[in-house]
């Protein structure tokens, strides 16, 4: 289902009962033309500007880097722009999350550059660290809470970035959800307990995406092994059980 999310809706952050039913039924909805064009561009400026810096490349040739080097360098990229922690902090999110969701506050658990693979080959005579991660992720049906080192999750919303996909609308499945929007601006806001299939990226080639997880306010460190990233909240200084705080794990809708 993809909704046409119009100039006016999102100037009233509204989100009516039809597209809460919906997405309390499914466990997914879509907004299509979520962004603008300005907006669009923003953010992935945003993201390349980090990505540049991590991975010490122009953010011109950020497109052609490998997949898996941008997953494995693309987590929490929030913490090295602040301009790219005011950019999902702001209403437009929020309160489209809390009202389908029917909660808040929410905390701010974690972003991620989700990247498909390249258009051209990702292959490499050697099997690196990095790929090993990345395939280990993609091979997965598993849950946001089930591959997030968070406790207490709220829900994921992801965004494309770039890119348009040419995936059949959402096939139905009982394995799990399809999340990857199709084309740029459009976003998916999803329920943290809904098995999603990750290995329908291997479908979207060249387009990136873009993820958000919101947290509870109580929400807590627990390590997930099948979570690529578990060791990030270690590196803050996080310890098993500790409750995130609004130092770390900010508060980003109230």
């Amino acid at each position: 289902m993809i909704l046409l999310f119009n100039l006016m809706i999102i100037m009233k952050f509204t989100v009516d009962k039809s597209q809460r039913d919906f997405y309390q039924k499914f466990g997914w909805i879509e907004f299509d033309d979520f962004l603008s064009k300005e907006k669009l561009a923003q953010v992935n400026d945003f993201t390349d500007q980090v990505m540049g810096e991590r991975l010490n490349v122009p953010t011109t040739q950020i497109s052609r880097c490998y997949s898996d080097e941008l997953f494995v360098q693309g987590h929490d990229l929030w913490r090295s722009l602040s301009d790219l922690k005011k950019f999902i902090s702001q209403p437009l999110f929020g309160t489209i999350a809390s009202e389908l969701i029917e909660k808040k506050p929410l905390r701010l658990g974690y972003d991620q550059l989700i990247p498909a693979p390249l258009v051209f080959s990702d292959f490499r005579l050697t099997t690196s660290d990095n790929q090993k991660i990345y395939q280990q992720f993609k091979d997965q049906t598993e849950s946001l809470e089930k591959v997030s080192s968070i406790n207490l999750l709220l829900g994921g919303a992801i965004i494309c970035l770039n890119g348009e996909g040419d995936l059949e609308d959402y096939p139905v499945s009982e394995e799990g959800i399809n999340v990857f929007p199709s084309k740029p601006g459009q976003i998916i806001f999803f329920k943290p307990g809904v098995p999603i299939r990750w290995n329908l990226l291997d479908q979207c080639k060249g387009q990136h995406f873009y993820l958000i997880v919101y947290t509870e306010e109580m929400s807590f460190f627990q390590p997930s092994p099948l979570d690529p990233h578990a060791r990030a909240l270690k590196k803050l200084g996080y310890v098993m059980h500790d409750k995130l705080t609004d130092k770390l794990n900010p508060i980003v809708y109230r």
